[in-house]
């Protein structure tokens, strides 16, 4: 099994089915999307499913998807599980729900989607201009997310560490205060994003 990560996809049709295209290429089984993958309402959304299950069966490739902090909870929240426990997102896509824990070849991963959106005021403001919901309090990491992710192995129950944390939220705060590659785009810095 080989598995590509990957992330920021933000509904990107033609860059998330290259990102599958090349996984193919390099033999990988498996992409791991790390958040902000583009779960959006309406068709525009819907079409960007279908568009990325169909370059899935196309190159053979399954992909598991974490949320990010800019994707609408009312898409990820809903998705049915499967006997493994992952989200059926649709045929190849499969959702990793927060604080889920699973093995693949020997190796335990985990899953903590979210983080916390440092541009939150703009977002708000952008409602409030009419462009609909583009900020969610369900976007952030929750600590019942943590516990579950941090539960004891979920054969044996000894206390162990996973070998991979898949997360679309950085390790820690990291002060920086700005948009990455907007050096003159600056945002207020909430207490959520500290911790």
């Amino acid at each position: 099994m080989r598995i590509m990560f990957a992330g920021d996809w933000h509904g990107n049709t033609n860059f998330a089915s290259a990102v599958i295209a090349r996984a193919a290429e390099h033999d990988c089984t498996h992409v791991v999307q790390l958040g902000d993958f583009g779960f959006w309402p309406g068709e525009f959304g819907d079409r960007y499913l279908i568009e990325l299950s169909n370059a899935c069966s196309e190159h053979s490739v399954d992909l598991y998807v974490i949320h990010g902090n800019h994707d609408d909870p009312d898409r990820w929240q809903t998705y049915e599980l499967n006997d493994d426990g992952f989200g059926v997102i649709r045929d190849r896509m499969f959702f990793c729900p927060d604080g889920f824990r699973w093995e693949w070849d020997h190796l335990e991963l985990g899953a903590l989607g979210g983080a916390a959106s440092i541009d939150r005021e703009w977002r708000e403001v952008k409602r409030r201009e009419g462009l609909g919901r583009v900020w969610w309090p369900e976007e952030m990491i929750t600590p019942e997310a943590v516990r579950d992710v941090a539960a004891p192995h979920f054969r044996t129950g000894e206390p162990h560490r996973l070998d991979i944390l898949v997360t679309h939220e950085g390790p820690s705060w990291t002060g920086a205060g700005y948009a990455a590659g907007h050096p003159g785009m600056h945002f207020p810095i909430y207490d959520e994003a500290r911790s």
